[in-house]
């Protein structure tokens, strides 16, 4: 099942994973380490102790991490850039004391396992690219919103255009806006805000 890296960011207490699968793909890696920081927290609150970070190159059943631990009950399993993911295998994952995270940056669209998360009704497929204007204009409206932050509307779209659009990056300058002291913030307290405003 597919669902967009904004809605983790942003909803994530809305969310609750039946099944505890996820798959994180793209180039964008700052967004992809963003998404799986959400999704550990998130698991953990839930009661998952034990974090592993499995080296191996193959999800299968010969490869399996799935031995209790000696001091939690549950756990979760990060996996980055895996060679061979066994779809049969995944199927056979307890998810009540069990959450695997994958993390893949050279996977394609057209991927078989891509294809696999993206139509699975209980596997979820989150898709990591640079944001888009669009995607930076939803990100920016919830963070003046939430922290009561009002921008003239030449200031709104001048930190729109002057920003990254590599999540962290772009998540960076919007903290600089929050904890900037000004009451009102014009254009040219941007230009010296902004990492990049030439």
């Amino acid at each position: 099942m597919k669902i967009n890296p904004e809605k983790i960011i942003l909803e994530s207490k809305d969310f609750h994973f039946k099944k505890k699968i996820f798959l994180i793909s793209g180039n964008e890696e700052t967004l992809i380490k963003k998404i799986q920081h959400i999704l550990i927290q998130k698991i953990r609150n839930e009661g998952f102790g034990e974090i592993q970070k499995n080296v191996s190159k193959k999800i299968n059943f010969d490869n399996n991490n799935l031995n209790d631990s000696l001091f939690f009950k549950s756990k979760i399993i990060l996996y980055e850039n895996p060679k061979e993911i066994d779809q049969e295998y995944l199927n056979t994952i307890d998810c009540s004391n069990t959450a695997i995270i994958i993390s893949h940056t050279n996977l394609t669209n057209s991927s078989k396992i891509k294809k696999y998360f993206d139509a699975h009704k209980e596997l979820f497929s989150i898709s990591c690219y640079k944001l888009s204007r669009n995607i930076k204009k939803i990100f920016l409206d919830y963070f003046l919103k939430q922290h009561k932050i009002q921008l003239e509307r030449d200031c709104y779209w001048f930190f729109l255009d002057n920003t990254d659009s590599r999540y962290q990056l772009f998540e960076n300058e919007i903290t600089k806006l929050i904890n900037y002291d000004k009451k009102e913030i014009m254009v040219k307290d941007l230009r010296h805000l902004l990492s990049n405003s030439d």
